[in-house]
């Protein structure tokens, strides 16, 4: 079984492309790296993802993840590359502060849910185009 790294991830651009590469399950490096570009411990990542403690043990075990996570980790890549992008070295400090768009919660707060991935990718977004509400 093939098994991807963060940069491989990065470096796909089709939207076409990536399914072949979420069904093959990606390295479990790749958290480690998610880990680090975020600014928080691998631990907290995981306490961030859809997965228990025993299941994220038989993935580090295997050493590879299963397509359902490895789907949630694209939505996590995307929005740190998109982040350091737009916000630079500020990006990490800007996921713990606390924003009114967000009723006063942080980003990072928000990121255990799609939902919420999508909410602070939109936002990040207006920051982008300088739209502000």
């Amino acid at each position: 079984m093939q098994s991807f790294n963060y940069e491989d991830i990065v470096s796909i651009k089709s939207s076409e492309s990536i399914f072949p590469v979420i069904d093959s399950g990606f390295s479990i490096d790749v958290i480690t790296a998610l880990a680090k570009r975020l600014g928080i411990s691998v631990n907290q990542l995981v306490g961030l993802l859809p997965v228990s403690r025993s299941t994220w043990n038989r993935f580090r075990t295997r050493r590879f993840l299963d397509a359902k996570l490895s789907d949630r980790v694209v939505l996590f890549i995307n929005l740190v590359e998109d982040g350091n992008r737009i916000l630079g070295p500020n990006f990490a400090k800007w996921l713990n502060r606390p924003l009114r768009y967000f009723n006063m919660r942080t980003p990072m707060s928000l990121l255990n849910t799609v939902t919420g991935l999508n909410m602070v990718s939109a936002e990040l977004g207006r920051i982008e185009y300088g739209v502000f509400a």
